[in-house]
């Protein structure tokens, strides 16, 4: 399941993004799912979960470096089992910034409930 919808500063979904970055790596285009209505990494597993049909399906999300842990037990919560992460690397000049942002998103998740720790 390529996931995300499009900013008003994007050219294009994050979902098609992904998918011709999938399709570049050799993946057929008819195996790949298309999300493209969320707006945050919540929307992202709720709507993408409506699209896996198996309950029993064991899932894997791959993310960036900096998002990965959150993105992960987000989604433990949204399917109820654990769920198995797959780090991209991140800029070395980005990530301060974004694991600043990650660290106080986590704390706010955690804090609401968002999230499980299996």
């Amino acid at each position: 399941i390529a996931s995300g919808g499009q900013g008003s500063d994007e050219e294009t979904t994050e979902a098609a993004f992904i998918a011709d970055a999938l399709v570049a790596l050799g993946v057929a285009r008819n195996r790949i799912l298309i999300e493209d209505q969320s707006t945050s990494t919540s929307e992202n597993l709720r709507f993408s979960a409506l699209l896996i049909p198996e309950s029993d399906a064991t899932i894997g999300l791959v993310s960036n470096d900096f998002h990965i842990f959150r993105a992960r037990h987000l989604a433990q919560k949204v399917f109820d089992k654990k769920v198995y992460g797959l780090a991209v690397h991140s800029s070395f000049v980005s990530l301060p910034h974004y694991m600043m942002r990650e660290f106080f998103t986590t704390v706010v998740d955690t804090l609401r409930g968002n999230m499980a720790y299996r």
